[in-house]
């Protein structure tokens, strides 16, 4: 037999390897998940039958999972930078510093947002643009290093008009003092890449380690505070009654989005 012949199926296999190694992801028509494994058993758990057993308590003290999956870029050549936008022109690109490396990884991208991307090497040579989807899934998690439990409240069905609530408006999550213990990187998440403008504050004093309170970003963020209690009595109580609509006066004006209201615990958000 022609030993030309029998090389050609190792050569063939060979070449499929390299391509398989050498590729690129999101690859086009991928539908990329950003919920970490951790929390789909937890929610899954959640909605199963009443009469399930459900260990409330299954990851405590195996660190806090309340922040997303990052979305993984993989490319065949060293680059600079990655390129990332909701447009296919590419317009409006966000760009992540690669440093010669041949992946990233990427946090916060919206939900249910189909996004294009490519590579630029040091050369300033670009790659071609490839495309993928985020899964259409809920909460939209937000990583900010030092805070915890922060979701996007957008891309919620509405049943009776249609339509989704846009993502990147309202976001709840925990407070950046206190018990949370921000860090620079949790900052330039909050002030520059969600644009957080007002700090809607739920907290009542006696949650507080002080009674005064310490503005983090140093007047960058408008802090309203509004102490929520006695939620029974939000409806025959004046005073209760007058804080929730100072509540809804506040979201009823455009000039204070994005919002980001929280508590201390969670039951007041």
């Amino acid at each position: 037999m022609d030993k030309h012949y029998m090389r050609k199926p190792f050569v063939f296999a060979v070449a499929l390897w390299c391509a398989a190694a050498l590729g690129f992801a999101p690859k086009e028509g991928d539908c990329v998940s950003q919920l970490r494994p951790e929390f789909g058993k937890y929610r899954a758990a959640a909605v199963a039958p009443v009469d399930t057993d459900l260990d409330w308590n299954a990851i405590a003290g195996k660190g806090d999972f309340s922040t997303g999956k990052p979305v993984k870029f993989e490319f065949d050549a060293p680059a600079a930078t990655l390129e990332l936008s909701a447009k296919p022109d590419m317009t409006g690109a966000k760009t992540y510093d690669v440093q010669g490396g041949t992946s990233v990884e990427v946090v916060n991208l919206l939900v249910n947002t189909k996004y294009w991307w490519r590579t630029v090497d040091a050369d300033g040579k670009k790659s071609g643009i490839h495309s993928f989807r985020t899964a259409d899934e809920a909460p939209r998690w937000i990583t900010a290093p030092g805070l915890s439990n922060v979701r996007d409240i957008g891309n919620r069905k509405s049943e009776r008009y249609g339509g989704r609530t846009r993502q990147g408006l309202l976001f709840r999550g925990s407070e950046f003092d206190d018990h949370m213990n921000i860090s620079d990187e949790g900052r330039r998440v909050i002030v520059d890449e969600l644009g957080i403008r007002t700090d809607l504050d739920f907290r009542a004093t006696r949650f507080k380690k002080s009674d005064k309170y310490t503005p983090v970003f140093d007047g960058t963020l408008n802090h309203v505070l509004i102490p929520l209690t006695d939620y029974a009595k939000i409806f025959d109580n004046k005073d209760t009654q007058e804080r929730y609509r100072r509540i809804f006066s506040l979201l009823a004006d455009r000039s204070n989005y994005p919002v980001h209201a929280h508590c201390w615990g969670g039951a007041a958000r």
